[in-house]
């Protein structure tokens, strides 16, 4: 198991930034701009969730699912349910409905997820996430993160609230975790959890990346060769680092299904988010227009594709 090290977790955030800058930039503005229109979304914030003495199963869309999808069947009213995006459709095909659906990914395949969710599951997003979540019927609930414009949007709209939410895994199982510890679970149990290849596959079968992958299928490539290239056999040092963040009990009890045989049926409680509204909105990108050389260089973008994205 990989040290805490704090100068590759650097790396890994600076090269994932100067990728992504443009896409999140872009998106951010634009999804601001959506929310405020939709009655069906808002921002998480101290009472958003009750899960004081409850656990969390979060579920990822390892290829290692589909040995637990039986497990998940029995003992799904014991946990409240949040799933990645990706094994959203996997679930939904096996009759297990997520309470909550995480999405971060602002790439454009990570629309097909959502293909078959039913209307009244609710995504936990960002605003640099996937634009065209924000059109799905679905309720939006809007996390802030370390993102430079999170963090000025949760003081010019949200001040003396704390709703940023710390993420060091960089992906959506840590997300949860800040989830269950800002809101006070008795612990966090991971399913489909391996961040790397098994038994020649990257993810569980009936994953969005099926439909995804269509484009590119043709005989002398088959579904079988397409592969996402973020796991391999061996678990990369992303990864890696993802996994001790992840596993990391320092905080809240952190366990894998397959290693807990005790479970107790729990009641659920309805989620709640902060609407913003349109003038709201503007008051944020004001402050963002007032303030344009300080925060385009804190996005490291350049003059004119900051101001390329900027909605009047």
């Amino acid at each position: 198991m990989i040290k805490n090290n704090t100068s590759l977790n650097k790396s890994i955030n600076d090269s994932t930034k100067d990728f992504f800058s443009k896409i999140w930039y872009r998106n951010y503005l634009k999804n601001l701009k959506l929310i405020s229109k939709k009655e069906k979304s808002g921002f998480i914030f101290e009472n958003s969730f009750q899960f004081q003495n409850k656990s969390i199963l979060f579920i990822g869309a390892s290829p290692i699912l589909e040995e637990e999808i039986e497990l998940i069947k029995i003992y799904q009213n014991s946990f409240y349910l949040f799933s990645s995006d990706t094994s959203s459709n996997t679930l939904i095909q096996n009759g297990i409905k997520p309470d909550l659906v995480i999405s971060i990914d602002s790439s454009r395949g990570t629309i097909y997820h959502f293909q078959n969710l039913p209307k009244e599951i609710p995504i936990l997003t960002w605003l640099g996430g996937n634009s065209e979540i924000f059109y799905l019927d679905n309720p939006i609930f809007i996390f802030l993160s370390n993102y430079p414009l999170d963090q000025i949007l949760s003081n010019v709209l949200f001040k003396n609230q704390n709703l940023i939410l710390d993420n060091p895994t960089l992906n959506v199982s840590g997300i949860s975790k800040s989830i269950a510890i800002k809101f006070l679970a008795s612990q966090l149990v991971l399913s489909g959890i391996s961040f790397q290849k098994y038994k020649g596959k990257t993810h569980a079968k009936g994953t969005g990346y099926e439909n995804y992958s269509l484009s590119f299928i043709n005989r002398k490539f088959p579904l079988e060769n397409y592969n996402p290239i973020t796991y391999k056999k061996e678990i990369s040092k992303k990864n890696e680092l993802a996994l001790f963040h992840l596993l990391d009990k320092e905080k809240i009890s952190v366990e894998f299904l397959k290693n807990i045989n005790e479970f107790e049926k729990i009641s659920k409680n309805k989620f709640l988010s902060i609407r913003i509204t349109e003038p709201e909105e503007k008051q944020f990108l004001k402050f963002i227009k007032l303030n344009q050389i300080e925060i385009q260089n804190s996005l490291s973008l350049t003059k004119k594709n900051f101001q390329r994205f900027l909605i009047d």
